[in-house]
């Protein structure tokens, strides 16, 4: 008896591994497919083969993409491969981004405008040299110079403040104002200063020179003094900068001039109002910012508000979002957003049985609210949310079990593993290929 339950042990053990193999097998297949695609398929197959790899975020490819883009001078190529080095923060397109700076007569704006996106993000000074020449094309200047203040030092101002004496588009303009306040400079100060007093300074410009000065001189009183008159404004939008720019400043009065703001008329306004507050925690505030999100006429506001919250840090305020996400009564869209909110914090004060019953309540409705859970726990490292991943991973949607699977595997998450296990099996080719990735992953110690 004893042999025969060792030989059964045995076989249990062989035909693991046998599975384990073919496993493994698929999604080596699965992946050399991907890697021909990219270095011989046509331009149309390697866009959408991209867009999935960034939908999944996909990061065991990036080499052959990298190549591709080498090769290529397709524009949504290079866009899409652009986007997915933005979206996983990578820097290794840094010298392909450069050439295209270099040759820019040859593409198209909308692969420009990409580039130096993701130029401000990974870039450093070194390329403003190669920046300067895209100065002299009028449709791409906006974004270069933004591109400036964002990689720059305070050597740059002079080059900002003598496009804004010579330009007369506004949008080059605003531009240039959102770049002097990236630079952060003294020299930036005083030109912003000396703007906002110009007596012929456009009203469009208005608001963008008083969020640079904002960011520029904060906690500057002299600042703040030129700035705070604006706050009775006769315009709508130069009110909703004038109130956001009160985050950067103290005043006694602060509460008083929130408390305002929150009534304004314009919805905007009290957006910025919610925002600032949220900022400063001014504790009688808490009911107004309530109020907001149970009566505003506005959804955007109500939303904004229940956002905000995350920030106060509240016993008070994780009480009123609980109330929220329960609620059978309130909109899915804010039960949704409350539920977000509390999913980022997982505060002790709720309960995490309560939260994985709304979970489960939004995923048996099948709501857009599951896509945004799925996403927030696609590249969450906490593992506190594997109960949840337990329940996204019985979705219909493949996008959503993806990102449980993607949370189980970069995670470590064992508990995870016989679910995982079982998907291997899928109907699906790309749950199959990240359960097998995934599957290996979890039964390595």
């Amino acid at each position: 008896m004893k042999r025969v339950l060792l030989f059964l042990v045995i076989c249990g053990f062989f035909l693991s591994a046998q599975e384990e193999n073919r496993g493994k097998q698929k999604s080596e297949d699965l992946k050399k497919e991907w890697k021909l695609t990219l270095r011989y398929g046509i331009d149309s197959t390697v866009v959408s083969l991209i867009e999935k790899l960034q939908a999944y975020n996909d990061e065991t490819l990036t080499l052959d993409i990298l190549e591709r883009m080498k090769q290529s001078h397709n524009t949504q190529v290079l866009t899409n491969s652009f986007d997915y080095f933005i979206s996983i923060e990578n820097d290794h397109a840094l010298e392909r981004a450069k050439e295209i700076i270099e040759q820019f007569q040859m593409y198209e704006i909308e692969l420009l405008r990409k580039v130096l996106q993701y130029l401000r993000l990974f870039a450093d000074q070194s390329y403003i040299t190669f920046l300067e020449p895209l100065l002299n094309d009028e449709e791409i200047r906006p974004d270069v110079l933004l591109t400036i203040g964002k990689i720059g030092s305070a050597n740059d101002a002079p080059i900002l403040e003598e496009w804004f004496a010579k330009t007369d588009s506004l949008p080059t303009k605003e531009n240039i104002l959102i770049a002097l306040a990236n630079l952060g400079s003294q020299s930036s100060l005083s030109f912003l200063l000396s703007t906002l007093v110009a007596p012929d300074l456009e009203a469009e410009l208005v608001r963008y020179t008083i969020h640079a000065l904002a960011r520029c001189g904060e906690g500057n009183e002299e600042v703040y003094s030129k700035i705070k008159p604006f706050l009775q404004d006769g315009s709508d939008w130069t009110r909703v900068y004038a109130v956001s720019a009160l985050g950067y400043f103290q005043d006694p009065h602060m509460e008083n001039l929130l408390l305002s703001a929150l009534r304004d008329s314009f919805w905007k306004v009290r957006i910025a109002a919610i925002e600032v507050s949220a900022k400063k925690r001014i504790p009688s505030l808490v009911s107004a910012i309530e109020y907001r999100v149970l009566h505003d006429p506005v959804q955007k506001v109500k939303l904004y508000g229940i956002q905000s919250m995350v920030d106060w840090k509240s016993e008070d305020m994780w009480r009123f979002l609980a109330s929220i996400m329960s609620n059978e009564k309130a909109s899915q869209l804010l039960r949704g957003e409350a539920l977000i909110a509390i999913l980022k914090e997982m505060p002790e004060i709720i309960s995490p049985k309560d939260i994985e019953e709304v979970v489960q309540k939004q995923l048996a409705d099948n709501t857009r609210v599951i896509n945004r859970v799925a996403n927030f726990l696609a590249k969450n490292t906490n593992k506190n949310y594997q109960n949840i991943a337990a329940l996204l991973l019985k979705s219909n949607n493949p996008g959503v079990v993806i990102a449980a699977i993607s949370y189980a595997n970069h995670t470590h998450c064992i508990a995870l593993r016989p679910q995982i296990e079982k998907l291997q099996d899928s109907g699906y080719q790309s749950i199959a290929y990240y359960a097998k990735q995934a599957f290996l992953k979890l039964s390595k110690n």
